[in-house]
C-alpha cells in the first residue's frame, strides 16, 4: 500500500470510529429516555428483548456495527 492509500484507510477508520462512538452515545441517551418515559410494567415486558438486542450490539465487532445501521 502506498502512503496515500494508508492515509485514506486511516481517515476512513477514524470516521467510522467517530460514527460508532456517536451511535453508541445516541443509543445510551435513547435508553435513558425510555427508562424515564415508559411505565415500569412496560419496561418489564420488553426487558428481555432489549437485553437481547444490547447483547448482540455489544458482541459485534466495530466493522460489523456499520452494517446494522
Amino acid at each position: 500500500m502506498t502512503a496515500r492509500e494508508l492515509n485514506s484507510v486511516a481517515s476512513e477508520l477514524a470516521g467510522r470510529q467517530e460514527e460508532s462512538d456517536h451511535s453508541h452515545k445516541h443509543l445510551v441517551e435513547l435508553s435513558r429516555e425510555f427508562r424515564r418515559n415508559v411505565p415500569e410494567e412496560v419496561r418489564e415486558m420488553v426487558a428481555p428483548v432489549l437485553k437481547s438486542f444490547q447483547a448482540q450490539v455489544s458482541a459485534q465487532p466495530p466493522a460489523a456495527m456499520s452494517q446494522l445501521w
